[in-house]
């Protein structure tokens, strides 16, 4: 799809952060000029499911750093930030491979949820391995395992911490969850939806309320103290299943 087009397909955007985000473009495109490659928008804009909490995620994709170049972006990048939430993520097009191998979670979640605004796209060549994608998942999934213990030692009693806690932890198990049926190479469009097959897979009816009950949460809805509580011990169990299920199985060739 042709740049143009994709700017065109940011009409499911809110007005205000498809304004936002197609005036960063244009100032970027005017202080990098041809250093600039490419700019893609990943996550949740990329595919129109924006929150009024969620970040605006971008990647700049240069060709050479040119430091007074890209220290003309700042006034427009600092004002997208404090607009939309901009978040840019600037990276040399030689980097590329390496970054795919060092933060293999995220690039993965990136080849499935991108916009490309400018230039090519940078992640039609970029294979992110297995090996790679499965490390950084059992990283994220033991790291949010001991947070959500740490948090419920903390804040067993207070519902409105541990409901942020749980908030907190659905981007990550979901983004988990696609990454582990990638590994498996079961098709899966969104992190949302990889999470809702990956509980069926696991088969453990005391989970199946997850998928509703947390996007329920995630657009405001609030739970008292007992049923958050129930929620994290839950969440937290499925987070030991995932790693278990991650390491049990052998990366298909």
């Amino acid at each position: 799809m042709s740049s143009q087009a994709n700017l065109l397909t940011l009409g499911s955007l809110p007005k205000p952060v498809r304004e936002g985000i197609e005036a960063f473009v244009a100032a970027a495109q005017s202080s990098l000029g041809d250093s600039l490659s490419s700019i893609v928008l990943f996550g949740s804009a990329a595919e129109g499911r924006l929150r009024p909490t969620s970040d605006v995620n971008l990647i700049l994709v240069l060709r050479t750093f040119l430091p007074d170049r890209l220290a003309a972006v700042q006034p427009a990048l600092s004002f997208a930030k404090a607009a939309i939430r901009l978040e840019a993520m600037i990276l040399l097009l030689e980097e590329l491979p390496a970054a795919a191998d060092c933060f293999a979670q995220k690039f993965a979640d990136i080849e499935r949820r991108r916009m490309v605004l400018h230039g090519d796209d940078p992640f039609a060549l970029i294979v992110v391995p297995d090996e790679a994608k499965r490390q950084r998942t059992r990283q994220v999934l033991l790291n949010l395992t001991l947070r959500l213990r740490s948090r419920y030692a903390l804040s067993a009693t207070q519902g409105e911490q541990l409901q942020a806690t749980v908030v907190s932890a659905i981007g990550p198990l979901r983004t988990c969850a696609a990454s582990v049926l990638d590994i498996e190479r079961a098709a899966v469009a969104t992190p949302k939806e990889a999470f809702a097959r990956l509980l069926e897979l696991l088969g453990n009816p005391d989970w199946n309320y997850l998928p509703e009950f947390l996007s329920a949460l995630r657009e405001g809805r609030a739970a008292d103290n007992r049923e958050i509580s129930l929620v994290l011990v839950h969440i937290h169990d499925l987070t030991r299943a995932m790693r278990a299920r991650l390491e049990a199985r052998p990366t298909p060739l």
